[in-house]
């Protein structure tokens, strides 16, 4: 059961947790977007509390990355499901994703939402408020077949604020850096994949390709002419 309250404007989402979870975009959330979009959710376990300054990060990331791959891509882009983060509130504490995150996020998040690798109708991005065991199996911060899954660090990043990764390092990066993250991943999403030779530590790398590390310099990146080409044979991007 969910119970909505506006106040001054903000989106006070207060949920008593019956078995999987709830979702939404909000009462004033538009209409969802009709033809293959990019779908965007906040999900959090019940031993946190939703964050406003989470979601409106996340929204204003995909935005931007919307209007920065359309002047990439020569006026086309993605289009997004809504133009806020639906939200699901997972139905275990965070200490239980802390390990195998990827594949107990993807389990669970199915009692909220059908999130599913290649589907021909979403790209799905998740941003889950918890933490991973730092070199444990089923890391998050990833891409694969359609979707990603980003955590708390993301999060915050996002928001303006810097914290400690799963392994205790800063990243002390302003915020375009975790929007660079999460257009990075997005593309990934639609069948992009690292430059050649860039994971061999080859010299013919793109160093400052968006899909390498210029996403550590959003918006001053780009993509590469063959990776302009291999988006817009995607169906997502029109």
């Amino acid at each position: 059961m969910t119970s909505v309250l506006i106040r001054t404007g903000l989106l006070v989402l207060t949920t008593a947790l019956l078995g999987c979870g709830a979702s939404g975009g909000g009462p004033n959330s538009p209409t969802p977007t009709t033809g293959p979009s990019v779908r965007f959710v906040y999900a959090a376990p019940p031993d946190r509390i939703y964050r406003a300054d989470y979601a409106a990060g996340i929204s204003s990331a995909f935005q931007d990355l919307q209007s920065w791959y359309r002047e990439e891509l020569g006026g086309v882009t993605f289009s997004l499901f809504r133009s806020s983060p639906e939200y699901c509130v997972l139905p275990r504490e965070a200490d239980y994703y802390r390990d195998d995150s990827w594949t107990r996020l993807m389990t669970d998040i199915q009692g909220c939402l059908p999130v599913m690798y290649d589907s021909p109708d979403f790209r799905w991005v998740l941003y889950a408020d918890i933490m991973h065991t730092c070199n444990a199996p089923g890391r998050i911060g990833a891409a694969s077949r359609g979707v990603t899954i980003m955590g708390r660090v993301d999060l915050e990043g996002l928001s303006g604020r810097v914290m400690a990764n799963d392994c205790g390092n800063v990243d002390n990066m302003p915020i375009g850096r975790w929007r660079g993250g999460a257009g990075h991943e997005l593309a990934h999403t639609f069948g992009l994949p690292h430059p050649p030779g860039c994971a061999e530590g080859l010299p013919a790398c793109d160093h400052g390709s968006l899909m390498w590390l210029g996403y550590r310099t959003y918006p001053n990146t780009y993509f590469s002419d063959e990776e302009k080409t291999q988006l817009r044979l995607s169906a997502f991007i029109y």
